[in-house]
């Protein structure tokens, strides 16, 4: 039977559904139904700045610096040569702290935790070869991972103590919306380079109190698990010799793992563009300069010791 495979692009989820049978298909583009909610925050923040996007299209130079390019029978347009730049009036030095801390964590989620999830993506998802026979280095790598990482996102998603957490710079936010999102102002300053013409646009304010209700939204669908990483915590931290709560090993799967590092890192994006969309940068680490070659290394090895083992046995045939 002709089957589509769909993989989830926040857990790694896999499923295969047969070809033309949709009341089989559970994905969504992509997305399995556990990370709905870590979607609908993705798509909240995307809608923002797709109505930001729209008011500049609407402006009327930005039709006046369209260039027609004829190819043929295929006439295309395109933006005039244009520089932009961003203008950013009333923002306070604690807004400016507030952004500090969330580029902080964004910066760790990326470049330090990003490459242990490959790590351990490439154990359970990829299974890959490399991890074949290597005994206790297989176990080491697996535990120094996984216990930096559940550790790590437990405190930022449920310290509230902590000054970089979710709850905490939720709070701040909440407390502080007037100023953030009512006093600050944020435009984009389109200038183009023949024309001289400038389109300014500012941004609308953010729609806070939308985005923290689906914040709190998605802490209840994944509650069950932040209850069990917390237990795996305690019980690494407080010598205790058993997990308190009996689901904790039911719950504590990779898949749910993930999934709880991708929903931080949708969460701590939304909290940076909802303040300052003047300073979101995509990032990201191209873990296959560290991982793209672990395989190649693993066939090479192997392909030596059947060589070495083909040389014994034609030596001892020969003897």
């Amino acid at each position: 039977m002709d089957t589509r495979r769909f993989v989830c692009k926040y857990c790694g989820n896999k499923n295969n559904s047969p070809k033309g049978d949709d009341s089989l298909l559970s994905f969504n583009n992509d997305v399995c139904p556990n990370c709905m909610c870590i979607k609908k925050i993705e798509t909240f923040v995307a809608d923002y700045d797709e109505n930001h996007k729209d008011s500049i299209v609407a402006n009327e130079f930005y039709d006046k610096n369209m260039i027609k390019n004829n190819n043929g029978n295929f006439v295309s347009y395109s933006l005039a040569n244009h520089t932009s730049e961003y203008v950013v009036m009333n923002r306070t030095k604690r807004v400016s702290n507030i952004i500090d801390r969330i580029n902080y964590i964004r910066d760790y989620l990326y470049l330090t935790l990003e490459p242990i999830f490959k790590i351990l993506d490439s154990i359970y998802i990829n299974q890959d070869i490399f991890w074949e026979d290597t005994g206790n280095l297989l176990k080491y790598v697996h535990n120094c991972c996984l216990q930096e990482a559940v550790i790590k996102l437990t405190e930022l998603l449920t310290n509230a103590k902590c000054k970089y957490s979710i709850p905490k710079i939720k709070n701040i936010l909440i407390e502080d919306s007037k100023h953030i999102f009512s006093r600050q102002e944020i435009y984009e300053l389109m200038t183009f380079h023949n024309s001289k013409d400038q389109i300014k646009e500012k941004y609308p304010p953010f729609d806070i109190k939308g985005l923290m209700n689906l914040i709190d939204s998605a802490y209840e669908d994944v509650s069950y698990i932040l209850n069990s990483m917390k237990d795996f915590r305690d019980n690494r931290f407080a010598h205790v010799d058993l997990l308190k709560d009996k689901d904790s090993t039911k719950n504590l799967t990779y898949l749910n793992i993930k999934r709880i590092y991708s929903l931080t890192k949708s969460v701590y994006n939304a909290f940076l563009y909802a303040v300052a969309p003047d300073k979101y940068t995509t990032l990201c680490v191209d873990a296959n300069i560290w991982f793209s070659h672990l395989n190649d290394m693993s066939v090479i090895y192997k392909d030596h010791l059947r060589q070495q083992d083909n040389e014994i046995a034609k030596h001892l045939s020969n003897g």
